[in-house]
């Protein structure tokens, strides 16, 4: 999926449309990221979907070929596509490529298994529009990988939710434990209303 030779010919072709989907992307960035009601954070998400998108999607060569699909799926039968996992700085590069989108997501919406599942969904989608396109390797290697990264990621964003909620619960403490002795004293009060008035009717 990347290739930094690839990646710097796709960038600096025009007709890759690297720069139109990188324009389309600071353009609706920020409506669909409103729209998703998430604040800022809803705005980076689209942001960072939109780069990921110019990064794997374009070609400046396109050439369909539904055979080389074929491929691609047949592909998925090797025995070893774990071999030599996170080896070399390509398939390092695609762990880390959806790390933070799986991130942000999990962040976005809490929902890790979700996110996961989705991302490698995005993942393999990609990798075969890449090979119906052509000008770049289609690779389930690829999407193991990419995998692997948006677990790490929404993992990272679990890490985050579970220390934010911590400090918030520590902030709720002391106002927890005041209101608890103000709620205890009232009903001691009222017992002892209850019991002096019990006493009286005797």
């Amino acid at each position: 999926m990347l290739d930094a030779r690839i990646m710097w010919n796709v960038a600096t072709d025009p007709r890759s449309g690297v720069l139109y989907l990188l324009a389309a992307t600071a353009l609706l960035a920020w409506p669909l990221g409103r729209r998703l009601r998430r604040g800022p954070l809803g705005v980076v998400f689209v942001a960072v979907a939109g780069a990921v998108l110019a990064a794997t999607a374009s070609t400046p060569y396109p050439h369909f070929s539904a055979a080389r699909v074929q491929v691609y799926l047949a592909a998925w039968t090797r025995t070893d596509l774990l071999t030599g996992f996170a080896g070399d700085a390509e398939r390092l590069a695609n762990i880390a490529l959806l790390l933070p989108l799986a991130l942000l997501a999990t962040l976005l919406w809490r929902r890790p298994v979700a996110v996961v599942l989705g991302c490698t969904l995005f993942s393999f989608a990609i990798e075969g529009w890449q090979a119906f396109a052509g000008g770049r390797a289609a690779d389930p290697v690829d999407v193991i990988h990419n995998t692997a990264g948006a677990a790490l990621g929404a993992v990272l964003a679990l890490t985050v939710l579970a220390a934010t909620g911590r400090r918030r619960s520590n902030r709720r403490r002391p106002e927890f434990r005041q209101e608890s002795l103000g709620h205890s004293i009232r009903a001691k009060a009222q017992l002892a209303d209850l019991a002096s008035g019990l006493v009286m009717t005797r």
